[in-house]
């Protein structure tokens, strides 16, 4: 239900990157000294919505000073010496910044300089629970093993709860068998955009199970994981929360198993923490009851989202 190294690159405004918006205005004179030689500036994206929690990054070549955005995504660095500077973003996890325009700020005496980063989160595409992807190698066939042909019948191994080993049929709401063919074809998308305090999460999903229950969770990392690299549940991960609240983290799939639908999060979860993964959680008896290890008799990661 985790895992994924979430490489947060950092983009400097005087790199030739097609990918960086910055907007240079040079204010008038301030009107005291508490204003003078400022740097300040947001980050937002293309449609205005804010991000807080943003490092930016200012610097002169001998030594660089760090802030973060707050909840309106505005930084400000103040009492700066007067001089030419790289100013650079910590971009959020899973966005893009748009457009080259690349710069560099200079500071004066009695002067505001503003720099606005203009970002754009990404559509991802989520990973299906097997093969590489499958962490905790949960996903067997009728002995135990890795299903590897498409008319395998599929099952949920317990893999923290008694009895451990506990193979468990992952079946559709109308009690068919799911087959290894039916599992993998699951494909969609998922994007986040922050606003200030609060993610809107986009889900689009198809080749679902038809009619069947999921429920969706923030799983948030302390460090960078690569797809399939081992997750320590103690140590690399700082918290789960349910994308949403109580059963406000539910969808169900319609008919031919798609989920078209948007969650929201009291967080920017693009800034939160230095990983992130959403975790689509089948539920095979159709219960929903709050977190519980997985998998187990009941519920089986089906699609993990990495963000990075």
């Amino acid at each position: 239900m985790f895992s994924k190294e979430l490489h947060t690159q950092q983009y400097h405004a005087w790199t030739l990157c097609p990918t960086i918006l910055l907007a240079i205005i040079i204010a008038g004179c301030s009107d005291g000294a508490e204003s003078a030689r400022k740097v300040t500036g947001t980050v937002k994206d293309a449609n205005g919505n804010n991000y807080p929690k943003t490092t930016i990054s200012l610097s002169d070549g001998a030594k660089t000073i760090e802030t973060a955005t707050n909840a309106s995504g505005m930084f400000e660095f103040t009492a700066v010496d007067a001089g030419l500077y790289d100013i650079s973003i910590t971009a959020p996890l899973s966005t893009t910044l748009v457009a080259p325009i690349p710069t560099t700020v200079e500071v004066k005496e009695d002067m505001v300089s503003t720099v606005d980063f203009v970002i754009q989160p990404l559509a991802l595409a989520p990973h299906v629970v097997i093969g590489d992807a499958d962490i905790f190698n949960e996903i067997k066939d009728v002995d135990g093993g890795i299903p590897d042909m498409p008319g395998d019948l599929i099952y949920a191994q317990n893999v923290f709860d008694p009895p451990i080993g506990l193979l468990t049929a992952i079946t559709s709401p109308d009690d068919q068998h799911m087959t290894l063919i039916e599992w993998k074809n699951a494909l969609g998308n998922v994007t986040v955009n922050c606003s200030g305090n609060s993610s809107a999460v986009n889900v689009s999903l198809q080749n679902l199970i038809p009619n069947g229950t999921y429920t969706l969770w923030c799983d948030f990392l302390n460090k960078k994981k690569s797809v399939g690299e081992f997750v320590n549940l103690g140590a690399d991960i700082e918290k789960i929360e349910p994308l949403g609240s109580g059963t406000q983290n539910i969808a169900i799939a319609d008919a031919n198993g798609s989920i078209n639908t948007t969650f929201s999060h009291g967080s920017c979860i693009l800034t939160e923490t230095p990983g992130l993964v959403i975790a689509v959680i089948y539920h095979i008896n159709g219960n929903t009851y709050g977190a519980a290890h997985i998998p187990d008799e009941e519920e089986v990661n089906h699609l993990l989202v990495y963000f990075q």
